[in-house]
This record gives structure tokens, sequence and C-alpha cells, in this order.
């Protein structure tokens, strides 16, 4: 669709200075086109976050030896043909003994190869080990292959870490203060009365015999009620466990994206808009990576108790930051109530959510 001026002239009117010619508005447009998309087959394997095209990863960044002491940094970056933006982060099995914290993306890439999207991305993970021992794991990622129409799954040999226990403990001092000469020469009376309780009061029954007595008991019900919430934990849905974390996750991206707004940086700011709203959307409503498209969501947030409006907003916030992205529009001046309209569609689902 294309709209052009063309400049005509009126029959019964002299063009000069004053009479200039009369524009006239023409829109044009091309014959209608029909795309067909088809469905990714089945069944999408556990390891697939979203990958279409041909890509590869590597590995690196991770140390080999260390202590229960150290924080240890894995690299994972993926690169090749495709949306890059679309690509989530490798799922995989560490040890149970590791504590994991969420991955983080550290570098981002897009650009045109072939008149085909290309990009790079890098994913970094902090591990933290608990115990020391010997422990393996192995990297995997998997894609949809476009040519082949199958996901492939590329992996790496397996990583072998040897984790010692680490000198985290209290110290002692080396040189301990010697007594003085005055105490030394010094002779004190010796008492007589051993008893660590006053004269005619007993320990047995007193209030702090119950208190030392009903500690073992204290423990093993503390012990008790930890261990099941913990057990509550590692059996909680992980999709629930997303969709709790959803709105702080898109919050903190708002606070990067307001940050890139004060810049008046356009593209960076609609690219982390847009993650903002779709990660958030795709976690609070537990919609995989593989579904997320607009129609999809505008179906799943029609069901929520949300005004007409709102749900529109959604479908055009996503549409303006595709526009500003792919099309290589600014938009600078949009920039301020867009992010108003994104804060308002997040407390909107978030306030139908909880009713």
């Amino acid at each position: 669709y294309l709209q052009m001026g063309i400049s005509t002239k009126d029959p019964g009117r002299s063009t000069s200075f004053y009479f200039n010619r009369q524009i006239q508005r023409l829109d044009i447009t091309t014959e209608r086109l029909e795309v067909k998309v088809k469905p990714l087959p089945g069944p999408i394997p556990d390891s697939f976050t979203g990958a279409v095209g041909k890509f590869g990863f590597r590995v690196s960044g991770i140390r080999s030896d260390a202590t229960t002491d150290d924080a240890l940094s894995l690299k994972i970056e993926v690169s090749g043909n495709g949306d890059i933006k679309r690509v989530g982060a490798p799922v995989i099995d560490f040890p149970e003994s590791f504590e994991v914290y969420d991955p983080k993306i550290i570098e981002e890439n897009t650009g045109e190869t072939g008149g085909m999207l290309s990009g790079q991305k890098v994913f970094e993970y902090f591990l933290l080990p608990k115990s020391p021992g010997q422990y393996s794991f192995q990297p995997r990622f998997t894609y949809f292959d476009v040519d082949s129409t199958a996901f492939i799954t590329l992996s790496v040999n397996p990583l072998t870490l040897d984790i010692t226990a680490g000198a985290d403990k209290p110290g002692v001092s080396p040189n301990p203060v010697a007594p003085t000469d005055q105490a030394m020469s010094d002779i004190h009376f010796i008492k007589l009365d051993t008893r660590v309780y006053p004269s005619g009061k007993y320990f047995p029954g007193s209030a702090g015999f119950w208190l030392l007595f009903s500690f073992p008991f204290v423990g093993v019900i503390t012990a008790f009620l930890v261990s099941r919430k913990r057990q509550q934990v590692l059996r909680e849905d992980p999709g629930l466990r997303k969709s709790r974390k959803a709105r702080k996750i898109a919050l903190k991206r708002l606070e990067q994206a307001k940050g890139l707004l004060e810049q008046q940086n356009s593209r960076q700011f609609y690219d982390e808009l847009s993650k903002a709203l779709l990660g958030y959307i795709g976690d609070k409503l537990t919609i995989p990576l593989s579904e997320l498209s607009k129609d999809n969501i505008r179906e799943k947030i029609s069901k929520l108790a949300l005004e007409q409006i709102l749900v529109d907003q959604v479908v055009e916030v996503i549409q303006t930051c595709e526009f500003a992205l792919f099309a290589g529009k600014d938009r600078i001046g949009e920039m301020a109530s867009i992010y108003e309209r994104t804060l308002q569609i997040i407390t909107g689902i978030e306030d139908a959510v909880s009713q």
C-alpha cells in the first residue's frame, strides 16, 4: 500500500504565482498476497528455545577446577542465520549440587547477509558449587532447520569439573595473648562452692533447664519444616514459578528501557521494550516461545478480564516495536508514550490475573 501526491492542473484556473497546481492524493495497492504459516512439527524437544534457521554454538569461560568458595561463569555463544532475538537460553541439566542463577544476555548482534537475517547472542550462567567432588554435564542446543524441516540438536563434549573444599572457615588467632605478669603473680582465693546456681535454687525444673531441654525438639521440627518447604519448591511447576517472577523480570527490563529512553537511543529502546513485553506475556500466561505470535497473544489475553482497548494496545505495542526494529524507523517521538502504555498493559494483566 502506497500513497502518492500527483500535481494536477485545474482546467478552469490559470497557473501563476498565486494559483498553483492542485495536489491530488493517489492510493496505490498491489495484489493481495497470502502467506501460509505452518506450525512446527511435533513432538517439540524440551531443549528447543525458539531458534529457527541454521545455527551453531560453542562453550567457553568455564574452569575445570575450583573450590566451594568460587563462583563459576559459563558462557554459551549461539550464532547463525535466523531471528536471533527470539532465541532463548539453552536448557542445561546442571548437577544438583550446584546453585544456578538465571542466565543473562551479555552480547547480542543482528544483521543481514544475502537477504537473510543473521546474528550472534552470548548467554552467561553463574554457578555456585555447594559441595566438593567431581561433576560432569553436557550442554546441548536445539534449533529447527527450515531446509530439512526437522529439529537439530547440537552438543559439545561433556564438561568435567573437579571441585575441592574451600577455606571459608572461622579463623583462629595464631598468637593468643599471653597472660600478664600481674595475673601470674596474683594468688586468688579458692572458692569452696563450685555450683553454678545460687544456693537454695536447683537447675532441674528451672526455666533455663526447660529451654535447653526443648532445643533438640525445636531443631528437629524446624529441620522438618525446612525440608518440606524445599521439596515443595522442587515439585513446583516451572511454568508457575516463571509466572510468579514475570512481573519482577519485566520491571527490570523496563528500567533498562527507561535509561535508553533518556539517552534517545531508539533502536535499543524498542528492542528492550519488545523483550520486556513479550517475555512478560510468555511467562505470565505460560505461552511457549515457539507459540508466541500476535494472534496467539491476542487469543490468550482476550480470555482475561481486560478492557478491549487494553487488548488492542498489546498488539499495537508489539507491531510498533517490530516496525521500529525491522523497518528502520526511529519513532523517537513515540518512545515516551509507548513506554507508558507498556506499563499500563503489565499493570492491567497483573490485576486481571490476581482476581
